[in-house]
């Protein structure tokens, strides 16, 4: 969850879903930062 997260020093984005952006693309994109 979002506090085990926090807890390990990460931090919760939440994305809103994009019109034609597929999840996949979206995950490469986060994994950019």
């Amino acid at each position: 969850g979002r506090k085990f997260v926090e807890s390990k020093g990460g931090k919760v984005v939440i994305i809103p879903f994009l019109k034609g952006y597929s999840t996949t693309n979206l995950i490469k994109k986060i994994k950019r930062f």
